[in-house]
């Protein structure tokens, strides 16, 4: 399993950054997508080496370094894709597709995810409980339309509150969102898989 996308049902799907999709992939297949720059690290007393330093969004100092190889010599100043690997970063692959790398954000909540995964059984885990869930329901009565209550609103107020009703789990906090949720029970409704990468 490569990767799978969570959206909000009956929204269309957007390609770029969007908070209210939820990507998940296994923990091994985690990258961020760095600008690297080998520099020179000199001073006394220090022997003289290159070294990568891996930079996200506009940011100055580097997110991390890398150990400078023949086979990224030739990556200076690209934009590459990057997975941890034994406590350092690995180059994947040059991204000959993008101009820039990730943002700080997107840096940081995926190294929180490489330090602190969501596992495929966690994932599973909580769409178990949400199908048995839905399963249940079902039985009962059927769901509220939730239509009728956005039409007595104005277009603004039912704007803001379909993102906060239905951003069950926006890629900024999906992370810590998922991994709780893991062990207690939550509601999906909103949410499906959109696409399966296999």
């Amino acid at each position: 399993m490569y990767k799978i996308r969570f959206v909000i049902r009956n929204r269309p799907y957007k390609p770029g950054r969007c908070d209210e999709v939820l990507k998940w992939k296994p923990p091994h297949m985690n990258s961020i997508d760095f600008k690297l720059k080998i520099v020179k690290e000199e001073g006394t007393g220090i022997l003289t080496r290159k070294v990568g330093h891996l930079y996200v969004g506009q940011l100055d100092p580097p997110f991390a370094t890398l150990k400078v190889t023949k086979d990224v010599k030739h990556l200076d100043n690209k934009i590459v894709e990057c997975k941890f690997v034994n406590n350092q970063w690995v180059v994947m692959r040059e991204r000959t597709d993008k101009s820039f790398p990730n943002s700080f954000t997107t840096a940081d909540a995926v190294w929180k995810t490489i330090r602190d995964p969501v596992t495929k059984e966690m994932l599973f885990k909580v769409l178990d409980r949400k199908r048995l869930q839905d399963d249940h329901d079902s039985e009962i009565m059927p769901p509220p339309k939730r239509v009728a209550r956005y039409k007595e609103m104005d277009a603004s107020q039912a704007e803001r509150l379909g993102r906060s009703c239905l951003s069950v789990v926006p890629c900024s906090r999906s992370h810590a969102r998922l991994r709780r949720n893991a062990t207690m029970s939550h509601d999906f409704s909103c949410v499906q898989p959109a696409f399966i990468d296999l």
